[in-house]
């Protein structure tokens, strides 16, 4: 059986609430377009991780109300695995222990980052 991801200590934050200084934490933005109204000096990131994000059209469609957050998360857990030998091969390179989730929505808890926080955990060996 293949090894999944390390232990990884994984929160997820609004990136307009999110303040730089948590020493020592991988700090990735998980969302496909740059956050509004934020400059890119501003945010301390190490990876923005486009790819990972959900493909503009399931964006869309959960954005506009076509479909539901539990259907949102069932197509993006399935987007998310076809990309996950590549996220797997990124955690096991950069190794951190933890990370920060940076996301753009209003929802704290009915957003991407929550979807990839819990598959991340999952994938986890």
């Amino acid at each position: 059986m293949e090894a999944g991801i390390p232990q990884i200590r994984i929160s997820t934050e609004r990136v307009y609430d999110f303040k730089a200084g948590k020493k020592g934490t991988y700090i990735i933005l998980a969302d496909r377009l740059w956050p509004r109204g934020v400059r890119k000096e501003s945010l301390p990131l190490d990876y923005w991780a486009k790819e990972w994000a959900p493909s503009p059209e399931l964006r869309k469609r959960f954005h506009e109300g076509e479909i539901d957050f539990r259907q949102f998360r069932i197509a993006y857990r399935k987007e998310l695995g076809q990309h996950r030998d590549a996220i797997v091969d990124f955690f096991r390179k950069y190794a951190p222990s933890s990370i920060v989730l940076l996301y753009g929505l209003k929802d704290r808890e009915h957003n991407n980052a929550a979807v990839l926080k819990e598959i991340l955990e999952e994938w986890m060996a």
